[in-house]
C-alpha cells in the first residue's frame, strides 16, 4: 500500500462509517421516533372520537353515528380503515371491511367505548403512517446528503493538503535515496526544510558526499594499483622498455588528466655530467643540466640547441624537489623541453623519482585546465615510488645478461609479493614484496613447502582455485586472471591477498610463479562502502520510526495508534477469551499551567508527562500514544478490568510523584491526571469508536467528581444502575398494590 493511499484511506474510512451510521441507525430511528408521535397524536384523537360518540351511542342513534365516522374518515386521508364494533364483537360500521393489499404495513389502534363501567362498542382504527412521514424522511435524506458532499469535501482538501506536506517531501526523499543506492551521487537534495523530513534530507546530502568522496578515492586508488600491477606484469614480459614507458607515461596522463607529460632517467655522460634521458619520447635525445644552460642534443650530436639555464625542469634537477608552476602562460623555452605539439601551457607539475636517497629521474605534466595543488604528492607517492623502482629497474636491465638475473631485479623491486615454486610446491624464489607481506626472510622459505603460506583448512580450496586457473594447453598463462585467498602471516594472522599464478615449463622442469597482492586496505575500504550503505539502510528506518512518534513528546502519534487500535480490535473480535483495555487520561487544569508558566514550559511539561506514562508500561505489547493535546492513550492488550485499573493508577501516581509545581491547579499545588478505564471483554454489539467514547465517559465523570483519580467504567456503569434501583422500586411498589 502506497503512502498516498494510507494518507486517504482513513478519510474514506471515516466517510463510509458517517455515511453507514446515518443510514443505518440515524434515519431509521428518526423514522420511529416521527411514527411515535404521530400515532401519539392519532391515539389522542380516537379518545376524542370515542366521546364524542358516546352520547349518540346511548341514545342508539347509528345514524347520526355513521355521518360522523364518514365526516371523520373523509378528512383524515391517511386513515386506512375506520371500524366501528358492538359489544358482540359484530362490525356496524362499514357493513363490509376494506380490501388491504398482501405487503401493506399497517399501524393499528383500538378502544373500547365505556360508560358508568359498561361497554357500548369499540372503534378499530388503521392507518398507513408511511405517506404521513414521508416529507420529513425525504427532507432527512437531504440533509444526509448535504453533510456527505460536504465532508467529502473537507475529506478530499484535508487529503491534498497531507500529501503536498508529507508523501510528495517523502517521494522525494525516497528518490534521492534510491539514487544515492544505485551509485548516482550527483543528484542534488530536494528538501531543505526546517522540520524532521528536511534533517533527514541533510543527513542524507552528508551521506551522499561521503559515499562519493569514499567511492572517488577508492576508484582512485584502484586505477593506481590497476596501473602499477599491468606495469610491473607488461615489464616482465616485455622485451622493449620504451613501449613499456610509453603505456605508463598515458595511464599517468589519464589519472592526472594532463595533456602531455615527459618520464625521464638521470644518468651521468663520460664527463660525469647529470643529464635526463627521455623514457617516453625519445630514447634519441637527451636534455643536459648545468649551472648556465640547459643543452638538448641528440646522441650523434647533431643538432644542438641551447636552453636557459633558469627553465623549469632546470630549476627542478638543480633542487631536487617538486616544483609546481600555475602559469598562467608557461613558453616551451621556460619549460626546459620539448613537446610534442610546439605550443603555450599553463600549468607544469615537476617531480623527482628517489629510491632512498638516490635521484634516480623526473616525471614532468602539463595541462591547460586545472592547476596544480600539493595534494597531487600524496595521491601519486605511491605511483612514483613505483615509477623509481622501474626507472632502476629499466638501468639495471640494460646491464644483465641474463634473463634470470633481469628477471630476479624486477621481482626484488616489485611492489607485489612474487613466490616461485617447483612443481610439488617448493619454493625456489621469495622476493622483498613477499617478506613484508608474510614476515619471513628469504632465506627462511628457500627450499619449504608453499603450504606453510597457506591456512591449513583453507589449502584444499587454493590448490582446486588454481587448477582451474592454469591452462594446461599453455606453457605460459598471463598473470591478469587472479583469485582472492587468505594468507598465513608469520605471527599466525590471516593476511586477504590477491594471487595471480603463471606457469613456465623450462629446462629445469615446471615451475609456477604467483604474485601476491595484499588487499588489506581495500577490504577495509570495502567494509567502509558497506557501513556507509548500512547507515542508508539505518536512515530509512530511522525515517519509518519519526512518522510513527509525535515529535514533542516522543511517544506515538495519532497516525500510529489508529492503525494499532485496529489491529488490537480485530484481535479483540477473533479472541473473544482475551480482555482489551483503553485507557484514555488528561492532564488536570493543563490550561491554565500554560497560561501561567507559557507554553515552552508547558511543552516540557508535556515532555515529562509522556515519559512518565511510557515507563509506567513495561510490556513490549503495551502502546502509550499522545492522543491529542494535553490527553493521552494507552491500549493494554490482554489486560482485564482489576489489572487495567491497577495499572492505570500505578501510572497516576508516577505522575504526581514528578511533583511538577502548578500553582494554578484546583486539585493541588502540583501536576496531576485524570483518567477514564473501559475493559472490552466481548465485541459483540460493540464499534472501536464507542468502546473509546466509554473510556471518554469514564474520564469525564472522573474530572467531574474532582480530579486526579482512575475511574473505570464498569465501576461507573454499576453505580449508575444501582441509583435506578433505588428510582424505580417505590413505583413497583404502587403498580403491584
Amino acid at each position: 500500500m502506497n503512502l498516498r493511499l494510507k494518507l486517504i484511506l482513513p478519510f474514506a474510512l471515516l466517510l463510509v462509517a458517517v455515511y453507514a451510521y446515518s443510514s443505518l441507525y440515524v434515519i431509521p430511528s428518526y423514522v420511529e421516533l416521527a411514527k411515535g408521535k404521530q400515532l401519539e397524536q392519532e391515539s389522542t384523537y380516537i379518545d376524542l372520537l370515542s366521546t364524542a360518540l358516546l352520547p349518540d351511542l346511548l341514545e342508539s342513534d347509528l345514524a347520526n353515528v355513521y355521518n360522523t365516522l364518514d365526516t371523520v374518515l373523509s378528512e383524515r386521508k391517511y386513515w386506512y380503515t375506520l371500524s366501528l364494533f358492538n359489544v358482540d364483537g359484530i362490525r356496524v360500521y362499514p357493513l363490509s371491511g376494506r380490501y388491504i393489499p398482501k405487503g401493506t404495513a399497517l399501524e393499528s389502534l383500538t378502544r373500547n367505548i365505556i360508560f358508568n363501567g359498561k361497554q357500548y362498542a369499540s372503534i378499530k382504527l388503521q392507518l398507513d403512517l408511511q405517506l404521513q412521514i414521508q416529507q420529513e424522511v425525504s427532507y432527512i435524506k437531504k440533509v444526509q446528503l448535504y453533510v456527505m458532499l460536504i465532508l467529502m469535501v473537507t475529506f478530499i482538501a484535508m487529503s491534498l493538503f497531507l500529501d503536498m506536506l508529507i508523501r510528495k517531501p517523502m517521494v522525494k526523499l525516497t528518490h534521492f535515496a534510491d539514487q544515492i543506492a544505485n551509485g548516482n551521487y550527483q543528484t542534488d537534495a530536494v528538501i531543505h526544510s526546517q522540520d524532521e523530513v528536511g534533517q533527514l534530507g541533510k543527513s542524507l546530502e552528508i551521506m551522499q558526499r561521503k559515499i562519493h568522496e569514499r567511492d572517488t578515492a577508492m576508484s582512485h586508488f584502484s586505477d593506481i594499483q590497476d596501473t602499477i600491477r599491468f606495469v610491473q606484469s607488461k615489464f616482465i614480459s616485455e622485451q622493449e622498455a620504451s613501449h613499456v614507458f610509453l603505456e605508463l607515461q598515458r595511464r599517468i596522463l589519464e589519472l592526472t588528466h594532463c595533456s602531455e607529460g615527459l618520464i625521464g632517467e638521470l644518468m651521468l655522460d663520460n664527463k660525469k655530467q647529470p643529464y635526463i634521458s627521455p623514457l617516453s619520447i625519445n630514447n634519441t635525445l637527451h636534455i643536459y643540466s648545468g649551472h648556465t644552460n640547459t643543452v638538448m642534443k641528440l646522441t650523434n650530436d647533431e643538432g644542438q640547441r641551447l636552453c636557459q639555464a633558469d627553465s623549469l625542469l632546470g630549476k627542478m634537477m638543480a633542487t631536487g624537489k617538486p616544483l609546481i608552476n600555475n602559469g598562467p602562460v608557461i613558453s616551451s623555452e621556460q619549460l626546459g623541453f620539448p613537446l610534442d605539439n610546439d605550443h603555450k601551457i599553463n600549468n607544469f607539475l615537476g617531480l623527482p623519482l628517489y629510491t632512498g636517497y638516490q635521484f634516480v629521474g623526473t616525471l614532468c605534466l602539463v595541462n591547460n585546465k586545472n592547476g596544480f595543488t600539493d595534494s597531487i604528492f600524496g595521491e601519486l607517492e605511491v605511483l612514483l615510488q613505483t615509477l623509481a623502482q622501474l626507472i632502476v629497474a629499466h638501468r639495471e636491465r640494460k646491464t644483465l645478461i641474463d634473463n634470470e638475473t633481469r628477471l630476479r631485479l624486477v621481482v626484488d623491486n616489485a611492489v607485489e609479493g612474487i613466490i616461485s615454486t617447483d612443481e610439488v610446491g617448493t619454493i625456489t624464489s621469495f622476493n622483498a614484496a613477499a617478506e613484508r607481506i608474510f614476515g619471513y626472510s628469504q632465506h627462511q622459505m628457500i627450499g619449504i613447502s608453499v603450504k606453510s603460506l597457506i591456512p591449513e583448512q583453507n589449502y584444499t580450496s587454493h590448490v582446486e582455485a588454481a587448477k582451474f586457473l592454469l591452462d594446461d594447453n599453455l606453457n605460459i598463462l598471463q598473470v591478469n586472471k587472479g583469485l582472492e585467498t587468505d594468507g598465513l602471516h608469520l605471527n599466525g594472522k590471516l593476511i586477504p591477498l590477491e594471487l595471480s599464478i603463471s606457469k613456465v615449463v623450462t629446462q629445469q622442469g615446471l615451475q609456477y610463479t604467483g604474485i601476491v597482492r595484499d588487499i588489506t586496505e581495500r577490504k577495509q575500504h570495502e567494509a567502509e562502502l558497506n557501513q556507509a550503505y548500512s547507515e542508508l539502510q539505518l536512515a530509512h528506518v530511522q525515517l519509518e520510526e519519526q512518522n510513527r512518534q509525535d515529535a514533542l513528546t516522543g511517544l506515538s502519534n495519532r497516525r500510529h495508534l489508529d492503525e494499532v487500535l485496529q489491529l488490537e480490535w480485530n484481535r479483540a473480535e477473533r479472541q473473544s477469551d482475551s480482555p482489551l483495555s483503553l485507557l484514555l487520561c488528561d492532564i488536570d487544569y493543563f490550561k491554565k499551567y500554560n497560561d501561567t508558566y507559557g507554553h515552552l514550559e508547558g511543552d516540557e511539561c508535556l515532555k515529562q508527562v509522556a515519559q512518565a506514562i511510557k515507563n509506567s508500561f513495561t510490556r513490549k505489547v503495551d502502546l502509550a500514544a499522545r492522543y491529542g493535546g494535553e490527553e493521552f492513550m494507552v491500549i493494554l492488550p490482554n489486560t482485564p478490568t482489576d489489572a487495567a485499573t491497577r495499572q492505570a493508577e500505578k501510572m497516576r501516581q508516577n505522575i504526581w510523584a514528578l511533583a511538577i509545581e502548578h500553582k494554578s491547579s484546583e486539585v493541588a499545588a502540583r501536576i496531576s491526571i485524570s483518567v477514564g478505564v473501559y475493559t472490552i471483554h466481548n465485541t459483540q454489539g460493540l464499534t472501536l469508536n464507542s468502546c473509546i467514547g466509554f473510556a471518554d465517559e469514564a474520564l469525564y465523570h472522573a474530572k467531574e467528581v474532582g480530579r486526579n483519580q482512575v475511574v473505570h467504567y464498569e465501576t461507573l456503569h454499576a453505580q449508575n444502575s444501582h441509583d435506578r434501583l433505588i428510582v424505580t422500586e417505590p413505583s413497583l411498589k404502587l403498580s403491584n398494590g
